[in-house]
Formats: structure tokens, C-alpha cells, sequence
């Protein structure tokens, strides 16, 4: 039996070592990001303050700036700079027609004013188009009346501005496209404008390629025989949201390049508190966290402008280049999808401690070989359609188990320093175990995600708080109650309600997405400025709990020291938790949980001390009801 554990155990480590090589060198082959701006805002800034385009962006350029983003200009974008005025149906644009010297529109009419004349032919098409055959439309020179909603006409478009193409190109800027479900958008008409020019790939946002998905297959075409790079844009509100873009499926060739973009909202970018210096802070994140490797900078609207955001520029490239990236075009990540009989090895890992923790449970060896049978056989499924169910729901349990098999194996070392070492290095260990499993392009890429985070989050500290008290649940009452006569009623009611405040927030903060104070952000972005990777602070906040009752096992009750070893529980379900995180690369998460272990430790450290410094002045206060001086 041992020769074929150990067998399991070797072939286990050896294809987990391989999967997470070969991913390593993944991450770390991309090492050139690409800093592009908000094209359309810097024209509208330019329009609206008068300054001069062409010399913005020859500045930017100097600077470094690789390109100019821009989404096609909706007419609502062009009513504030005087191009065109549009009136909702009704009572405004009655009065707005009198204003102007013509008759009434009828009820269901908006009427669209166009004030450049370079502008009146192409809008008038647009409006037909929009209407067809069964919406009215009047034309009196450059006003017309039509009977297209008002919402759905405000959102068209007529496309990409052609003045910021132009500048774009005489200041030496890739010009990028970003493609967003504006009304009426078809894939087909994104297909047709990628024929007309140069450009250094395809952006997308928002959650649907087009509203209209028709023509996805040239737009395929198109892509893949220019060779297109496809930059996946996220921006800040919805970078956690993991869902693909409805319709990505239609467009991508398995060999497609992708990158990975990011942005930030204006409404943020405007804030009087936000600084080129800590705007850098979000963008650092963003690489180091999110693997992204295409920045989509929005100005500051802050004058004077032009020195202002080439100053961000510099000071941008300057924070990318310590982190020892280069700067240029972006490529997308090497594909990689390890052998489904690497998996299964990686699987069979998994399952040995599964089985192994329900042997210390002390269930039955027959239905713990049959648990383990049950995952042997599971993994045929990787040779099947279901192969990422089967990985996900493995690499739950796998994440779940590996959140506490540490503690329940390790807690009784002899010394409380090697057993707390051993204890965070189990972890992590079992923890790379599990994401070699889960390890592959599409998870990288965040097509796919680890699932279940507050079942991860939640379950090992009940099954560990199970193990624990279980086997002994009849005198448990009576060892509640003796510590509660020891330690007094209302001390003892206030630390439950306390403990299970905590716990909420602990769950409630558990997911892909929660709400983060502003002392918070700014907290962990100094972190990650100083330390390159932020610990978390479940860990350098819990650790200190483990290395105190394992330090004190012998000097306080068997109920305060597994209460203390469950509240461990939580240090160790970050630690897995940060691998399940596998957008992030692997040296991030091993540096970020290196951080939490030695700010933890020193933090630990601290705790033990005061806790002899407590023994030393009440003796076994409050434990034992007694003090060592003065009276109770």
C-alpha cells in the first residue's frame, strides 16, 4: 500500500511540476505592454478648448505613446461640440422646430439639427438607414425629422472619426479600434472598416461584439487573414465580472492573438483626488494581477493639458519599465493546454488527499477508497466534451480540502515554529497542486474561472471545526460551558457575537467582486508600489492567531487552542485562494503569499509576546478565574 502511494505521490508531483512549468514560461515570455490613449476625448478636448490636435499628439508620441484608441462617435458625443443638436419627440421638439422657422413635427418625430455641412449628407443617409421602409422621415436642408427613437438615435453612429485617423497617422500613432454594441452595429460593418486601413488590431468592450452578431464569420475572416491582434477590453466596473463577450466565440480562430486591455472610468480619471502618480498604481495592478498587457489611458482633463498627460505618459513608462517590461506592440500569450494524461495524474494527486483526509476523519476505509475511486475513474472525463466541468469540480474540492489538510495534519509538531512553518508550506504546496490542475490558456485568459470561491472560502472551516469537535460533540457542552463560567457570561457573549461579525464580513468579502474602501485601495496600492505583490490580510492578519496557540498549546484550554486553530483555517483558504486567481502569474502569487508569511510572522511575533506579557502580570487570568494580583 505505501509503494503505491508513494507511486501517486511521485506521479502527482511530477505533472504538476510539468503543468506549472510550462505555464511559467508562458507568463514570462510576454514582456512588452502597449500604452495607448483615448483618442475620441482627446479630440473633444481639443475641439472644445481649441488646442491643437496635431501638436497633442506629436507630444504624446515623444513621450512614448504607442497608439490612440478610439470607439465610433455616437451623435449624443457630438451635441456638446455644436455639430448637431437632436430633440426628443413631443412638446421639446415642437418648440425647437418654431425656434427654427418650420412647421411642427408630428408627435412621433425627433428632430436632428445638423450645423456642419459636411456632416448633412452622411446624416441624412444614416437616418434612412435607421428608419427603412416603415419609419417616416422629412428633410428641410439640414434638418430632419424622423421618426427613429430618440434613445436609439442619440446612440448611432457614423463611424470612426476620420480628422483623428488622420493625425493619428501624420504623428507616427497605431491607430486602434475599439468596437462597442452601439445601436445598430452589425459584426458585418466592423468587418467592412477593418479593409479600409492599417491598424495594429481589434479592440472590444462591453459584454456583445455587435448588437447585430451577422457577418461574425467575416469579421473572423477578416481577423485572421490580417492577422489582427484582439484586445479584450475590461474596464474598471467590470474587470471582475468574468463573463466573455457574447459573441467572441464567432470571431476567434485557435489562432487568434490576445491581449488583454484595461480601462479606467472618467468619472474616476476626473476625481480632483486622482494623480498621474497613483493612477500608475491602478495601471501596475493591472499587469501584475490581471496579466493585462494593453493599457487604454483616458487624459486628464487638467491644463495645462499637453504637458500634463505626456508627463503621465513618461511617468507611466517609467513604473512599466522598473517592473522590467519593455514597451511597443503587445502579443498575445503562447496557447498552452497540457495533455489530458497530465491532468489526470495531477487528478489522481487530488484525490490521495481527499483520501487521506477521511482517513484523519476517521471514516471508513472502504468508503474512502471508494472516494478515491470515484475521482480515479473521473478523470476519463478529461478525454471527453466535459472535460472542464471535471476539472472545475475537482479542482473545488481539491481547493477546499487543500484549504485545511495542512492544519489537520500538521497541528500536533512537537515545535510550535516548525510546525507553523510547515503548516503555510503544506499549504501552498497542496494549493500549487490544485492550480496545476485548473492550469491552462483559457484560464489564463479568464475564458474559464475557478468557481465556487465562497464554498472555498466557507466549507473548510466547517468540515475542519467538524473534525475537531465532532468525536467528542457529548462533553463538548459541558467544555463550552466551564470556559464560559471561567471567562464570564457577557465576555463570553460579546467575543461569539464578535467571532460572528467577523465571520459575515469574512464571507461577505469572499467572491470575485466586493465593496473596498477608499482607505483600503489606497492601502493596497502602496503595497503593491512597495512590495510588487500586496499580501492579503486575511493571512498577515490570521497568522498570527496560528502561531500564537501553537506557540501556547500547553498553557491555554483544549477549547481556545482549537478555536484559535479553526480561525487559522481563514490564512490558509486565502493562501489557496490566491492561486485560484489564475489570470495572476504564478511569481506574483508565491511572492504575495511569501509577503503575508513574514509580515504575518513579525505580526505573530508581536501577538506572542503579549500574550506572555498577559501571563506574566494575571497569571492563567482569565482562564482560570483567578489573578496574580489585587482582588477580582
Amino acid at each position: 500500500m505505501r509503494k503505491v502511494v508513494s507511486l501517486i505521490v511521485l506521479l502527482s508531483l511530477v505533472c504538476a511540476g510539468l503543468i506549472l512549468i510550462e505555464r511559467h514560461g508562458v507568463e514570462s515570455e510576454n514582456r512588452q505592454v502597449a500604452l495607448f490613449m483615448d483618442g475620441t476625448e482627446l479630440l473633444f478636448r481639443s475641439r472644445l478648448t481649441g488646442l491643437d490636435l496635431q501638436a497633442y499628439l506629436h507630444e504624446l508620441k515623444a513621450a512614448g505613446l504607442y497608439g490612440v484608441a478610439s470607439h465610433v462617435v455616437a451623435l449624443r458625443d457630438m451635441v456638446p461640440l455644436g455639430d448637431i443638436d437632436i430633440k426628443a419627440a413631443g412638446a421639446e421638439a415642437r418648440a425647437y422646430a418654431g425656434e427654427l422657422g418650420l412647421r411642427w413635427p408630428t408627435p412621433t418625430q425627433t428632430v436632428l439639427h445638423v450645423k456642419r455641412a459636411e456632416l448633412v449628407e452622411p446624416l441624412i443617409a444614416l437616418v434612412k438607414r435607421l428608419s427603412g421602409d416603415r419609419l417616416e422621415t422629412t428633410v428641410f436642408g439640414n434638418v430632419i425629422y424622423t421618426e427613429v427613437p430618440y434613445e436609439r438615435l442619440r446612440r448611432s453612429s457614423l463611424g470612426f472619426p476620420a480628422d483623428l485617423r488622420a493625425a493619428a497617422d501624420e504623428a507616427g500613432l497605431t491607430f486602434m479600434p475599439v468596437f462597442s454594441p452601439f445601436s445598430g452595429s452589425t459584426a458585418a460593418e466592423f468587418a467592412h472598416f477593418l479593409n479600409t486601413g492599417e491598424f495594429g488590431g481589434v479592440m472590444f468592450t462591453g459584454n456583445r461584439i455587435a448588437e447585430d452578431l451577422a457577418g461574425s464569420d467575416l469579421l473572423q475572416e477578416v481577423i485572421a487573414r490580417r492577422g489582427l491582434t484582439f484586445y479584450w477590453l475590461q474596464r474598471a466596473d467590470t474587470l471582475r465580472s468574468y463573463v466573455p463577450l457574447d459573441g467572441v466565440e464567432d470571431v476567434l480562430t485557435d489562432d487568434t492573438a490576445i491581449v488583454r486591455a484595461y480601462r479606467i472610468s472618467r468619472a474616476e480619471t476626473n476625481n480632483p483626488a486622482v494623480t498621474p502618480e497613483n493612477m500608475t498604481a491602478r495601471w501596475v495592478n493591472s499587469i501584475t494581477d490581471y496579466n493585462v498587457r494593453a493599457i487604454y489611458m483616458r487624459p486628464f482633463f487638467r491644463e495645462p493639458d499637453i504637458a500634463f498627460n505626456s508627463h503621465y505618459v513618461r511617468y507611466l513608462i517609467a513604473a512599466v519599465e522598473r517592473l522590467g517590461l519593455t514597451l511597443g506592440s503587445a502579443a498575445g500569450f503562447r496557447r498552452f493546454f497540457p495533455h489530458p494524461l497530465v491532468q489526470a495524474g495531477v487528478g489522481l494527486g487530488i484525490g490521495l488527499l481527499c483520501y487521506v483526509l477521511a482517513l484523519k476523519a476517521k471514516i471508513p476505509v472502504v468508503l474512502a477508497g471508494l472516494g478515491f475511486l470515484g475521482v480515479a475513474l473521473a478523470q476519463f472525463g478529461l478525454f471527453t466534451p466535459w472535460a472542464l466541468w471535471v476539472r472545475l469540480g475537482l479542482g473545488l474540492v481539491g481547493a477546499v480540502a487543500a484549504s485545511f489538510a495542512a492544519l489537520a495534519l500538521l497541528r500536533e509538531w512537537k515545535c510550535p515554529w516548525q510546525g507553523y512553518f510547515l503548516i503555510n508550506l503544506a499549504t501552498t504546496a497542496l494549493a500549487l497542486l490544485v492550480a496545476a490542475y485548473l492550469s491552462d490558456w483559457e484560464f489564463i485568459k479568464e475564458f474559464h474561472y475557478f468557481r465556487g470561491v465562497k464554498i472555498q472560502y466557507s466549507l473548510p472551516v466547517v468540515l475542519f471545526a467538524a473534525m475537531l469537535w465532532l468525536p467528542r460533540l457529548r462533553q463538548l457542552p459541558h467544555e463550552v460551558l466551564g470556559e464560559v463560567r471561567r471567562f464570564g457570561l457577557w465576555k463570553s457573549v460579546t467575543a461569539v457575537l464578535f467571532l460572528g461579525v467577523v465571520f459575515y464580513i469574512y464571507l461577505l468579502r469572499a467572491g470575485h467582486a466586493h465593496a473596498i474602501g477608499q482607505f483600503e485601495l489606497n492601502l493596497r496600492f502602496w503595497l503593491d508600489e512597495v512590495l510588487i505583490a500586496r499580501p492579503r490580510f486575511k493571512e498577515m492578519l490570521v497568522h498570527p492567531v496560528l502561531l500564537t496557540v501553537l506557540y501556547y498549546r500547553h498553557r491555554l484550554p483544549r477549547l481556545i487552542v482549537e478555536g484559535g486553530l479553526v480561525v487559522s483555517v481563514i490564512a490558509q483558504v486565502s493562501i489557496v485562494n490566491s492561486f485560484m486567481h489564475l489570470r495572476t502569474p504564478l511569481a506574483i502569487s508565491l511572492l504575495r503569499v511569501f509577503h503575508g508569511l513574514w509580515l504575518g510572522t513579525l505580526f505573530g511575533l508581536l501577538a506572542v509576546g503579549a500574550v506572555a506579557l498577559l501571563f506574566k502580570i494575571y497569571g492563567a487570568w482569565p482562564f482560570t478565574g483567578t489573578r496574580r494580583f489585587g482582588k477580582r
